[in-house]
C-alpha cells in the first residue's frame, strides 16, 4: 500500500471519527447553543443579530450557481492545523513541490514548501514565544544596538511607553493569585484541563476551596469559559517570563534582510490561533459537525507561520507577505499587530508589493478599545496617499447584540483607520486536536471578511482587489447614525465617526452588488 494511500485513509478516519463525536454532541446541544456557535453566518433581520447573512447567501443567491475558480487565501499566523477534519478539502497545495524530497523542486527558494511556510524558527526549529517588540527594542538599547539596527529615537520612546504600561497593568500580585487559583483547580479536580463541571463536581476540603468552587460556579453563569481562564494563566506566565524578560532572546540566529530561512512546519507548537482563524474562513459547511466557515468550497488556506505568543518581528511579516504573493495567494489574513515596529518601512515595502499584484490584505484593528487614528497599530497602509483606492482592509469587532452594545468593548476603532465592522464576539471555530472552541477578538471579526471577499472573488473572477473592497464598504449596513457604546467606555457615539464605512458587513447586499459590478 503506497504512503499516499496510507494518507487519505488517516484522514477518512480522522473525519469519521471526529463526526461521530460530534453528531453525539450535537444530540445534547441546545438549539439555542447551536444559534449561538453560527451567529456570525446569520442574518440581521430573521436571526435579530449582525451576522452578515451568509446563510441567505447561499440559500437564495447562490443555490444554482456554480463558482468559477478556488480563492488562494494565506492565513499569516501562528501556524494552522492542516488535517483538522473540518479543514480537509480546503487546503492550499503546492503541486509544484514534491513532497518530502528535500529539494526545492519549484526553485522558490523554499524546500518541501507543500501546504506554506513557516518563517518563525531558531536554526530550524519553531519558535513559539517572542518579546513584545517594545522589549526587544529596550534590550537593542541595553545592548547599545539602536544606531546598528536603525532604531528612531521615537521608537525608543513609545516602546519605553508600551513596556511601562504592559508592566503596570501585569500587575505581580495578580499573576501569583491566578496561579495560586489554578493550583487549587488542579488539585480539587485531579486535572490540569480541568471544566466547570469537574470543579462543580469536586469535594472542596478547606473553605478556601469552597469558595473557589462558588467563584466558578459565578463565573460560568456569567457566560464565561473555562478555557478563557486558562488562556489568561498562559498569557500571565509567557508575559512575565519571556514577553517582557529583557534578558530573553528567542531568535538570535535571525539575519536581517535574509529572505529564505524556516520550514516546512505549518501548524507549529501553538497553532490554536491560526486554525480558529482558518475554520472561521473555511471550515466545512456541509458535514453537520463543528462549525461552518464563510466559504469552505471556494477557498485553499496556505498557512504562512510568523505570528508568535509575543510580538511579530517585521522580517517575519515581510517575507511571508512576500511568499503568499509569489505562490499565488489572492487574499492575505493577517490577523496580529503591535504598537511599535522599529523596521516598519520592510512590512510597507512588502504590503506595496502585494498591493500591485492584486491581491486584498484585510488587518485585524486590534484589542485595546482605542481609537486607531490616534495611537498607531501595525502594520498598517499609512504609507498611502490614497487609502481608498487601495486593496488594504482595516476591521473591528462586533457583538450578536444589535443594541447600544453592538461594538465588542475591547476593538479598535477611528474614523480613517478602520474601514469596516464584522462579527468577532464569541464566534465558534477550529482549534487543534480536532477540537472547536469560542474565541473573541478583531482576530476573529478578520477571517469573517476574508471569507465574506473570497465568497464573492470565486463567483466573480472579474474583479479587481480594489473592486471587492468597494463592493465590502459600499455594501455594508449603514449605520452611521446610530448611537453605540464607545469601546472601553460608558459614552455613546455615533457609529459613523468609528470607521469609513460607516456601517457593518454584509455578504447578502456585497454579493448583489458584485453581481451588478461584473457585468
Amino acid at each position: 500500500m503506497s504512503m499516499k494511500l496510507n494518507s487519505v485513509i488517516v484522514l477518512l478516519l480522522l473525519s469519521i471519527n471526529a463526526m461521530a463525536q460530534s453528531n453525539e454532541e450535537n444530540k445534547i446541544v441546545s438549539k439555542k447553543e447551536l444559534i449561538k456557535r453560527d451567529w456570525f453566518n446569520g442574518d440581521p433581520k430573521t436571526d435579530k443579530s449582525n451576522g452578515v447573512s451568509t446563510n441567505k447567501v447561499y440559500a437564495e443567491l447562490l443555490a444554482n450557481k456554480k463558482s468559477e475558480k478556488k480563492i488562494i487565501v494565506a492565513v499569516i499566523d501562528a501556524g494552522v492545523e492542516i488535517d483538522h477534519p473540518d479543514l480537509v478539502g480546503a487546503i492550499w497545495t503546492n503541486t509544484k513541490e514534491i513532497p518530502n524530497n528535500g529539494i526545492d523542486d519549484d526553485k522558490n527558494g523554499y524546500v518541501d514548501d507543500i501546504h506554506g511556510w513557516n518563517f518563525m524558527v531558531n536554526a530550524d526549529t519553531s519558535v513559539a514565544i517572542e518579546n513584545y517588540e517594545a522589549t526587544r527594542i529596550l534590550r537593542y538599547k541595553k545592548n547599545n544596538e539602536l544606531e546598528l539596527r536603525g532604531i528612531s529615537t521615537n521608537d525608543v520612546k513609545t516602546a519605553q511607553e508600551i513596556y511601562d504600561k504592559a508592566k503596570s497593568e501585569l500587575k505581580e500580585t495578580e499573576y501569583k493569585n491566578l496561579f495560586f487559583i489554578d493550583s487549587v483547580y488542579h488539585k480539587m479536580t485531579g486535572k490540569s484541563d480541568y471544566t466547570f463541571a469537574d470543579i462543580k463536581q469536586s469535594t472542596p476540603i478547606t473553605y478556601g476551596e469552597l469558595y473557589l468552587q462558588k467563584l466558578a460556579a459565578k463565573i460560568e453563569k456569567a457566560g464565561e469559559n473555562i478555557a478563557d481562564f486558562r488562556d489568561a494563566l498562559k498569557h500571565y506566565r509567557n508575559a512575565w517570563d519571556y514577553q517582557l524578560n529583557l534578558d530573553y532572546e528567542a531568535r538570535p540566529t535571525l539575519k536581517k534582510g535574509d529572505r529564505y530561512y524556516g520550514n516546512n512546519d505549518y501548524e507549529g507548537p501553538y497553532a490554536d490561533h491560526g486554525t480558529h482563524v482558518a475554520g472561521i474562513i473555511a471550515g466545512n459547511r456541509n458535514n453537520n459537525i463543528g462549525t461552518r466557515g464563510i466559504a469552505h468550497d471556494v477557498v485553499l488556506i496556505m498557512s504562512v507561520r510568523t505570528v508568535p505568543d509575543g510580538d511579530e518581528r517585521d522580517e517575519d511579516v515581510a517575507n511571508g507577505i512576500r511568499y503568499a504573493v509569489d505562490n499565488g495567494a489572492n487574499i492575505i489574513n493577517m490577523s496580529f499587530g503591535k504598537g511599535v515596529s522599529f523596521d516598519k518601512k520592510l512590512v510597507y515595502d512588502a504590503i506595496q508589493y502585494a498591493l500591485d499584484h492584486d491581491v486584498l490584505l484585510v488587518h485585524s484593528a486590534g484589542n485595546d478599545a482605542e481609537d486607531i487614528d490616534v495611537v498607531t497599530t501595525y502594520p498598517n497602509c499609512d504609507f498611502i496617499v490614497d487609502r481608498k483606492n487601495t486593496s488594504f482592509l482595516t476591521i473591528g469587532a462586533l457583538k450578536s447584540v444589535t443594541n447600544k452594545k453592538m461594538l465588542a468593548e475591547f476593538t479598535n476603532y477611528g474614523k480613517t483607520s478602520v474601514d469596516i465592522f464584522a462579527p468577532g464576539y464569541d464566534i465558534y471555530s477550529t482549534t487543534p486536536d480536532y477540537k472547536y472552541e469560542f474565541k473573541s477578538g478583531t482576530s476573529m471579526a478578520t477571517p469573517v471578511v476574508v471569507g465574506v471577499a473570497a465568497l464573492i472573488w470565486a463567483y466573480y473572477p472579474n474583479l479587481t482587489a480594489v473592486q471587492i473592497k468597494q463592493i465590502l464598504m459600499e455594501s455594508a449596513i449603514d449605520l452611521k447614525t446610530k448611537k453605540v457604546l464607545l469601546p472601553g467606555k460608558k459614552e455613546k457615539i455615533l457609529f459613523g465617526e468609528l470607521c469609513v464605512s460607516g456601517g457593518i458587513l454584509n455578504a447578502y447586499q456585497a454579493i448583489v452588488m458584485a453581481e451588478k459590478m461584473s457585468k
